[in-house]
């Protein structure tokens, strides 16, 4: 079977020098792979330019090359994050992936190589920052598809290509992420709330300082657990920093734990309780009476 014609117009060719992704110093971006001609008007074309004579067509916009790309990516993303990260543990690995899927990255690509300019969209979408990164990532999936369709025939390197591709793009990304091996306990939160929430007392969980961007495009959080009740009016208890809202929040309330204060608010809890055992117990026993 003959191969399709690639489109070798290429908006960064291998001589072009531009900004390294990850700014590690490197000026030069990696070639990026060709693709079918037949494609290169699909991959570029938004939903919102197609015609009415074209809407039942899948072939007139990107959305089915963008739907197989993303899968692609996210294969590719995850067997780049198991290999090179072998002791992390499964949720880790999960926010290190969506570092490398989500769309503010694939739209980076996408300017760095120039496919934004090439996107053919109603003049709205541009102006609409949110969906115009979106939009830039999915023609980066859409790409991605197009690559390897453009080499799929039996022993074909079309997806080799894309994933080395996108490799060489995506690792110097990972070589200054933050990596912390273990997880806060998931049930700390529980155990915090058994150990000092009784009834009119409230426990809370709240962003002490404002999320951070690191350079490598991570957020991290800082959350800390308050309590009012036992005679304190939004007491901290614990604080935690995080790379989400949950993780923060769990590490909050693991250090909480082993706090001096928390103890001693424990022990008011527990005396309460014996007292209102005591109570509902007498109360008992004269209704029985």
């Amino acid at each position: 079977m003959a191969k399709r014609k690639l489109d070798n117009n290429s908006p960064a060719g291998p001589d072009e020098k531009r900004p390294c992704f990850g700014s590690n110093g490197t000026p030069d971006l990696p070639p990026i792979p060709p693709i079918n001609k037949e494609l290169s008007k699909t991959v570029f074309t938004h939903q919102s330019v197609v015609s009415k004579l074209d809407i039942s067509n899948p072939a007139a916009s990107y959305e089915r090359l963008e739907w197989l790309g993303d899968a692609y990516i996210e294969l590719m993303a995850t067997r780049l994050i198991w290999d090179k990260f072998k002791d992390l543990p499964a949720g880790r690995l999960s926010q290190l992936r969506e570092l490398l899927v989500k769309n503010e990255t694939l739209g980076n690509i996408a300017v760095m190589y120039g496919l934004d300019k090439r996107i053919v969209t109603a003049p709205d979408v541009k102006t609409n920052r949110k969906q115009w990164t979106k939009v830039k990532g999915d023609v980066v999936e859409a790409y991605v598809a197009a690559i390897v369709e453009a080499d799929t025939e039996v022993g074909g390197t079309g997806f080799l290509t894309a994933q080395r591709w996108l490799y060489q793009l995506w690792i110097p990304q990972l070589a200054g992420v933050v990596v912390e091996k273990r997880m806060p306990d998931v049930n700390a939160k529980d155990a915090l709330s058994r150990k000092v929430v009784s009834r009119g007392v409230k426990l809370e969980y709240l962003e002490q300082q404002p999320l951070e961007t690191l350079k490598t495009g991570q957020q991290k959080y800082y959350i800390s657990a308050f309590l009012t009740g036992w005679g304190y009016e939004r007491q901290l208890l614990g604080a935690g920093e995080g790379l989400s809202k949950t993780e923060a929040g769990n590490l909050a309330a693991e250090n909480a734990l082993h706090s001096p204060l928390v103890e001693q608010i424990a022990e008011k809890k527990r005396d309460f309780d014996r007292r209102t055992r005591g109570i509902d117990q007498s109360l008992h026993g004269k209704t029985a009476n």
